[in-house]
């Protein structure tokens, strides 16, 4: 029996951080700042449906242009917590968000995998948890200015968040960190 070669380190990383305003980042490992910023998949009382094909329309744009692996932020509607809604909009709506982002690596032959935000936080910041949610949202979105990830003076927590995805992923899978040098 034949050992299967190493799978070789993604080169490309797609970082997600989904929902109706959807950060994203992509770059490649070692290279310098990514591309990074939010879709605006939809606003209040936009039709799921809408939203979901916002995500596919946005998703194809970045694939298209190649992308070694998706990394998205964990289906947080799975786990049972008293801190995030349970509405049956919501589940719908953050399952739908995540199977479409299967789908379309699927479609592409991307590798997708998941990461836990408590431990995308430890790597970025770290520490997993900080006071309060706007207190840890801050912090995640100063780090991302102090690495030259984000322009400063700028705030959106939602960029912030696919940014420190990839990071992280960049270390985890990429197997080397992000950026040589900070600038």
């Amino acid at each position: 029996m034949a050992l299967a070669a190493p799978a070789l380190p993604p080169n490309k990383i797609l970082a997600l951080d989904l929902g109706k305003r959807c950060g994203f980042c992509v770059g490649l490992v070692g290279a310098g700042a990514p591309a990074s910023g939010a879709w605006v998949l939809g606003g209040p009382g936009e039709p799921h449906g809408v939203i979901l094909n916002n995500l596919v329309w946005a998703l194809q744009g970045v694939l298209e242009r190649g992308v070694d692996m998706i990394v998205k932020e964990e289906n947080r509607a799975l786990r049972i917590s008293k801190r995030l809604p349970r509405n049956e909009e919501s589940v719908i709506l953050t399952d739908g968000l995540h199977g479409i982002v299967l789908m379309m690596g699927t479609r592409y032959g991307v590798r997708v995998e998941n990461a836990s935000m408590d431990q995308v936080r430890k790597h970025f910041l770290g520490v997993a948890r900080m006071g309060d949610r706007d207190t840890l949202k801050d912090a995640l979105v100063h780090r991302a200015q102090l690495l030259g990830y984000m322009p400063k003076g700028r705030y959106d927590h939602d960029r912030a968040d696919a940014v420190a995805v990839w990071d992280y992923s960049c270390s985890l899978y990429g197997r080397r960190a992000a950026m040589y040098h900070l600038t």
